[in-house]
């Protein structure tokens, strides 16, 4: 009995025994695995998380860059929302001075004082004078686009240069430009595409100034055709000169103070044209036949205005040639007939000389007015805007097709000689919308 109660003792003191080492054994477990979680059981090279803000930007990773898209594309909706409110409170005749792409004063009163255009390689172009020394007699390439210069060609005359004309020939791919120096009556030729000089042509007109040269396309041949404005009544002709610099031949008419000079070419008649703005009246030649075609002038009208400008136009069937007046108006001429079609006012002010126009988007006309730009509603026959920012008359306005905005202006006034560009709102607000558009269909 005495042996039975001792087995029974010992048999109890084994379990004890054994439960005391599973529960040791699950303390020891417990502590270990507390252990391998401690940040100190980690090699100091693979810690991740140093300070509580790391800790807490990988704990919620996810959710942290969902709100922030979210917010993100609250604000590009707002945005969106916002420049749509203000583009249906924009009107067609609505523009903004967005940039003053350059600065080259300007004492003449000629036409075409800069170029602006898309060469044959898409490059949106601004060729000006830039002044060494005492003279504006450098041409500088800028790119409208990117608003920076391209290249220049230092001391290009010997006088200042006071005019250019472009002509893109397509036939050998490149972009000619003529530099035109009024008072040495002396004009250059420049391939600047690669900025290649081709020719000189010195000594034009025995008296006078060279205030207007251009190019002329006559069954493939490119011409040079070149004016003369003279105080006197014996002018010099308009003369004609080939790529070589040789002299073709004279068109005698009487030419007094020719201020412009440019070309015309009728597909359906297929006849070249020459037109001249004179002191006082517009006149047109046949090339072809080689005889004075129309002269635009109203019967008993005294015109003692000078016509910088002239641009001809094709409405549906109707070749239309625009000229300006010194009362304030501009005339609307049919080419062909020489019959008036019209007459609009652009100002009441006879103190604003009417210089460089310029056709935009087909139905509207820019109108150098002073010191303002006016565009013209040709259809209603009504100025529906006035750009202003220039300081002085302004002299030059050119429309350009810019990548970005459209079809944009640029425009030069005289003496302060700044060339500004000019966008239209409604196209700069419809770009803006899309480029947003553009970034919230990214994060979507």
């Amino acid at each position: 009995m005495e042996k039975l109660k001792q087995n029974k003792e010992n048999s109890q003191s084994i379990i004890n025994s054994i439960k005391e080492n599973e529960v040791k054994t699950i303390n020891q477990n417990k502590k270990s695995k507390i252990k391998e979680k401690s940040p100190n059981s980690i090699p100091k090279n693979k810690k991740k998380y140093k300070n509580k803000n790391n800790s807490k930007n990988n704990i919620f990773p996810c959710k942290s860059k969902e709100k922030k898209e979210v917010n993100d594309i609250s604000k590009l909706e707002d945005e969106i929302k916002k420049k749509e409110k203000m583009l249906k409170k924009l009107n067609i005749g609505d523009f903004e001075n967005i940039n003053n792409l350059a600065k080259s004063t300007t004492n003449y009163r000629a036409d075409n004082t800069f170029c602006a255009f898309k060469s044959v390689d898409s490059i949106l172009y601004l060729i000006y004078a830039k002044q060494i020394g005492e003279k504006f007699n450098s041409i500088v390439t800028y790119n409208i686009v990117d608003y920076k210069i391209m290249n220049e060609i230092p001391n290009a005359h010997i006088e200042d240069i006071t005019n250019f004309r472009h002509y893109l020939d397509k036939s050998n791919k490149r972009d000619l430009i003529l530099s035109i120096s009024a008072k040495d009556n002396n004009v250059k030729l420049w391939n600047i595409t690669n900025l290649e000089f081709l020719l000189n042509i010195n000594n034009i007109n025995q008296r006078g100034f060279l205030k207007s040269a251009c190019i002329l396309n006559h069954n493939n041949q490119l011409f040079i055709v070149t004016s003369n404005y003279s105080h006197s009544e014996n002018s010099d002709p308009i003369k004609v000169y080939d790529l070589n610099g040789n002299k073709i031949k004279d068109i005698n008419y009487r030419n007094n103070a020719t201020f412009y000079i440019g070309t015309y070419n009728d597909n359906d008649l297929k006849t070249d044209y020459i037109i001249t703005g004179n002191f006082g009246y517009v006149k047109s030649y046949d090339y072809n036949n080689n005889k004075k075609y129309h002269k635009y002038k109203e019967n008993k009208h005294i015109d003692n205005y000078e016509h910088h400008t002239v641009i001809i136009y094709k409405e549906e069937d109707t070749v239309n040639l625009i000229d300006t007046t010194i009362n304030g108006e501009i005339r609307i001429w049919d080419f062909h007939s020489k019959d008036l079609l019209n007459k609009i006012k652009v100002s009441d002010n006879n103190y604003d000389n009417l210089y460089g126009i310029s056709i935009w988007n087909n139905n509207y006309l820019f109108i150098g007015c002073g010191n303002s730009i006016k565009l013209l509603d040709l259809e209603n026959e009504e100025v529906i805007s006035t750009l202003i920012g220039h300081k002085f008359n302004v002299i030059t306005v050119q429309t350009v097709d810019h990548p970005t905005y459209g079809e944009c202006l640029v425009s030069q006034d005289l003496y302060n000689g700044q060339i500004k560009l000019w966008v239209n709102k409604i196209n700069k607000f419809k770009f803006l919308i899309d480029e947003l558009n553009k970034k919230l269909k990214d994060i979507l």
